[in-house]
């Protein structure tokens, strides 16, 4: 078992245990178990490490059990453009992160990624486990329905990047990531939302002088009328 020094809470990692909990590996032969269990290891990373530079060269899939990680490409102005942050903590064990899901399809980075706070991350190795999903129909079916959620990651990116308005753009990402604010800081949301940190702060405002958002008991901010918000992204 792993002790995890990015855990608050120091959690302990028993890997066939955290392999058998994850909804990519439900239902699978125990012949796949073993071997997935055989072509995986967990490491940590400290905050600051780089996993990849684009056009690096990628050998497995990674998971991210603990921390937060920042996805982002450079463009031709050396700006940073933000693709997606990813935070998970010990207590979502059953579905973490796949934060590189192009290792299935390339031997090459097509991003950056970069720690932005200690991370436990679990990797299997890629060519190793594509075969695996040839052989095994569930891991299959697992891994489709994986497929079929990046894709909508992706399309409320484009909406986000292209069609939505800054209070679209909040009411979004709050949809999707009701939880977003306890795991970021307004900083890297407003960078995510691409708006500025000021423009952010105006409209979670707006959406709690709408009573659509409010913060609980331990001042954390919840939405308390979904109905409210997904309203605000239908009018788009």
């Amino acid at each position: 078992m792993l002790k995890s020094k990015s855990c608050p809470l120091s959690c302990l990692l028993d890997l066939k245990k955290s392999i058998d909990s994850m909804e990519d590996f439900r239902n699978i032969s125990q012949e796949t178990f073993d071997k997935i269990i055989s072509i995986t290891h967990v490491k940590e990373y400290p905050r600051d490490t780089i996993l990849y530079y684009e056009d690096d060269p990628m050998d497995s899939i990674h998971f991210l059990l603990h921390g937060c990680v920042k996805i982002y490409k450079i463009n031709k102005f050396d700006n940073e453009v933000i693709i997606n942050i990813y935070a998970n903590s010990c207590i979502n064990q059953g579905n973490p992160p796949l934060i590189n899901y192009q290792a299935l399809i390339s031997k090459y980075s097509y991003n950056n990624i970069f720690c932005l706070k200690n991370c436990r991350i679990l990797s299997i190795n890629s060519e190793s486990f594509k075969e695996m999903i040839k052989e095994d129909i569930n891991l299959s079916l697992n891994m489709l329905d994986r497929a079929n959620k990046l894709i909508e990651d992706q399309e409320n990116i484009i909406n986000i990047n292209m069609i939505y308005d800054a209070k679209a753009k909040l009411a979004s990402i709050l949809s999707k990531r009701p939880n977003i604010f306890n795991d970021l800081n307004k900083k890297f949301i407003s960078q995510m939302l691409n708006i500025s940190q000021e423009t952010l702060s105006r409209n979670i405002q707006k959406l709690k002088d709408e009573n659509i958002i409010g913060l609980d008991i331990n001042k954390h901010l919840v939405v308390i009328n979904e109905n409210k918000l997904n309203s605000i992204l239908k009018a788009e």
